[in-house]
């Protein structure tokens, strides 16, 4: 078999598998973004329509019912402003701390080693439930909104993460501002972070969704409704039994709940397009070098 003949028939195979690499992909694509269409069509259609059919596409019919009635009783917008406080001032705080710990520790000096392997320690030894109850009681912080921020103020992985970014920045732009006459903060704040935009918009991208999705905290930590997060309040939602209801809230009880749910996740679905540039390239910087 000539070379020629080869060529064309190892392109014929690659170009095969490209074609069932598309289908398989397109069609994993379509079954992971389906669940988030079937909600979207289900919160805008009238209850009847969405009784009388199982599988959604298209709606015959729009229907808004279900949004007015979540903004006129107003009991969403109290969780949500609880949520997008923590997630607004935690992803900065949370980030922040993160970057100046793991710059910090990403410098060799007698002791480093031992404070990252210790560090890192904390990702296989947890503290149970009640412990950390206990810890964060005597620390003032249940019923209080910063019981969703500062225990999660620096997460190890991202810390690794961003470690290792630091780790690999460029020696010579760092000795040449010392030469400048620039201290450590200055560098850290002029040099290192403006530089370094790809791996903390990751981080952030990772703080934000952690703080957005928080449950658990509200669930354990907190009985004060007016502190609650958009999370619990919207499982206590779903989990609401429709023959507690009266007959109007009946009515629309299942698109309510649909329609809670697009509105709790519509903000940090905005979000991933503006951090969406920088996340591949962040997450690749993290893992070059450990």
């Amino acid at each position: 078999m000539s070379r020629k003949n080869i060529v064309k028939k190892s392109k014929k195979k690659i170009e095969g598998f490209d074609i069932f690499l598309v289908v398989f992909l397109g069609l994993i694509c379509i079954i992971m973004l389906y669940p988030f269409w079937y909600t979207f069509i289900g919160s805008i259609i009238p209850y009847s329509e969405y009784l009388s059919k199982t599988f959604l596409l298209f709606p015959n019919k729009i229907d808004l019912s279900a949004y007015r009635q979540i903004f006129e009783s107003g009991d969403i917008l109290r969780p949500l402003f609880v949520t997008a406080f923590v997630t607004i001032v935690g992803t900065f705080l949370c980030t922040f701390f993160t970057a100046t710990a793991a710059y910090a520790l990403s410098k060799k000096f007698p002791g480093s080693a031992l404070i990252v392997n210790l560090i890192i320690l904390t990702m296989v030894l947890r503290p149970g439930l009640i412990p950390q109850y206990i810890n964060l009681k005597r620390l003032g912080l249940i019923n209080s909104i910063w019981v969703y921020i500062l225990p999660t103020l620096i997460i190890v992985y991202n810390f690794v993460i961003m470690r290792t970014s630091f780790a690999a920045f460029p020696k010579d732009i760092e000795e040449s501002a010392r030469i400048d006459g620039c201290s450590e903060y200055g560098i850290f704040f002029k040099f290192v972070i403006p530089l370094s935009k790809a791996i903390l918009a990751t981080v952030a991208l990772f703080y934000a969704v952690q703080l957005w999705n928080t449950y658990s905290a509200s669930v354990f930590y907190v009985t004060d409704n007016k502190l609650k997060t958009i999370q619990e309040y919207l499982s206590r939602i779903i989990m609401e039994d429709p023959e507690a209801n009266t007959e109007e809230v009946k009515i629309f009880s299942e698109t309510v709940k649909l329609a809670n749910v697009i509105v709790s996740v519509t903000p940090i679905l905005i979000v991933y397009p503006f951090l969406q540039k920088y996340f591949v390239k962040g997450v690749m910087i993290g893992s070059v070098k450990g």
